[in-house]
């Protein structure tokens, strides 16, 4: 980190939308940099402040919302707004974080006082909110509606709490892949959001399904859950210009098992 500083005091009379010292592929320091305290000096915050603008970060949803729980505050908040009925959470790779994200939105039903929300499991493959969920996770699920074996309201399961339903998987099949179609989803995303003011859509990692981008279309739009301490700056860059490519909206980004700031004393040592 003291390599960082030390490179961008050489750039300080310079354009700050060049960062190339911490672009590396295998560079994740990025991370540090965005986690930087407001006390932080001028230069490091406008560098900062540069890495947002190339992730694609908006401004104000980064201040409002460093964690899932005021990120989902701030887009209820905006959903009149900014047209917002519903909102894919994926992620770059497996174990990244997006089900404890959600999951931590359904142990807090409080912040969702007045809503009325649906959480979907759209995971086929590794359906993690149906497993975590428990009572649940061998019930009639998104599966069951695509294959046409239950209705739509046959299938949803009511949380504890607050107004908070949940649509599971469902039982697996053979040809479950095969069973998503954009066209189907859309009848049926279309047909929730008469029903509910809000949907949270916790779909499969960008690593090993598109599903996460067909839902993205769908929906008003789509948060990242960042793994900061395995996910490169570089894979980040091409999570947006697929985003982008595929029309889909980005909201958002949510660092997951990010690290504290490091005090400023202790940076030297690093």
């Amino acid at each position: 980190m003291l390599q960082v500083f030390t490179q961008a005091q050489r750039h300080q009379n310079e354009s700050f939308a060049d960062i190339s010292f911490i672009k590396k592929e295998n560079d994740r320091r990025w991370s540090r940099i965005l986690a930087l305290p407001e006390s932080s000096s001028p230069l490091l915050r406008a560098i900062a402040e540069s890495l947002r603008r190339e992730l694609g970060i908006e401004e104000t949803v980064q201040q409002a919302a460093p964690d899932s729980s005021r990120l989902v505050e701030y887009l209820l908040k905006n959903r009149h707004k900014q047209q917002l009925r519903s909102v894919v959470f994926t992620s770059a790779g497996k174990n990244d974080g997006t089900e404890s994200v959600v999951l931590n939105l359904a142990r807090h039903p409080e912040l969702l006082q007045g809503v009325r929300v649906l959480i979907i499991d759209a995971n086929i493959t590794s359906p993690g909110l149906s497993k975590y969920l428990g009572a649940v996770a061998m019930s009639a699920g998104l599966l069951d509606v695509l294959a046409g074996e239950s209705s739509l309201r046959g299938v949803l399961q009511k949380l504890s709490g607050a107004d908070i339903y949940f649509l599971g998987r469902g039982r697996k099949r053979r040809n479950s892949a095969a069973l998503i179609s954009e066209q189907r989803l859309r009848e049926i995303l279309a047909y929730f959001e008469t029903l509910f003011d809000f949907i949270i859509i916790a779909a499969p990692p960008l690593q090993h399904s598109r599903d996460a981008l067909v839902w993205g279309r769908l929906a008003g739009g789509m948060v990242l859950v960042v793994h900061t301490p395995t996910t490169r700056l570089q894979r980040i860059k091409q999570i947006k210009k697929e985003a982008q490519d595929n029309q889909v909206r980005i909201l958002g980004t949510i660092l997951s098992k990010k690290k504290k700031p490091i005090p400023r004393l202790r940076y030297e040592w690093i």
